[in-house]
């Protein structure tokens, strides 16, 4: 993993590339960030499920299935990711971009607050793959879950704890993120 990125910083460098074009891609954003980790490329799609946005029909799936498709690059091994061309033209409306950032930054500077490197060991080698597996299925989740209501919300959020741990190499924060689904699992089948 590349260099330590808080939250604050992501959402700076998305309302950065949003100020820079009229149009951003989904691609445009992951060439931004290949080379600073999977961590922001995981966030930003289970932000946008985990939000009232994720409630709009397809929306969790295709966040889902973008989660999966860069996950498992990571399993893999792979040091930057890659989209198909289908995926990566996606637009984003930077107006809204550019709306929403001011809004988040209050939590983002509060989230950052409580990331910091810590058990390291949970976010290299080996136990970042294994990592990235159970991030891969959390996204793949997402799509039959989507049938329920808001229940595509649970693994958005457990991904958006283990991409802030990716990000901040938050051993601790990875950690958080299994006890979540686990607790969300046991939710949904009882």
């Amino acid at each position: 993993m590349a260099e330590q990125l808080t939250l604050k910083q992501v959402l700076q460098e998305i309302d950065n590339q949003a100020g820079q074009a009229d149009i951003v891609t989904l691609d445009d954003l992951v060439k931004h960030f290949q080379s600073r980790g999977f961590g922001p490329l995981i966030m930003f799609p289970a932000l946008i499920a985990g939000l009232p946005t994720g409630a709009i029909p397809g929306v969790p799936s295709l966040c889902g299935l973008c989660i999966a498709l860069i996950s498992v690059q990571l399993v893999w091994g792979k040091q930057h990711p890659w989209l198909p061309k289908k995926l990566a033209s996606i637009e984003m409306d930077t107006e809204k971009i550019k709306s929403t950032v001011p809004k988040a930054m209050p939590w983002a500077k509060r989230i950052d607050f409580l990331v910091r490197p810590r058990l390291k060991i949970f976010t290299t080698g080996k136990a970042q793959r294994v990592t990235a597996l159970n991030t891969t299925l959390l996204g793949l989740s997402m799509v039959p879950l989507e049938l329920v209501p808001l229940g595509a919300g649970i693994p958005a959020w457990v991904l958006v704890i283990m991409a802030l741990g990716f990000s901040g190499r938050d051993g601790l924060l990875i950690l958080l993120g299994y006890v979540v689904a686990v607790a969300g699992l046991l939710w949904i089948i009882l």
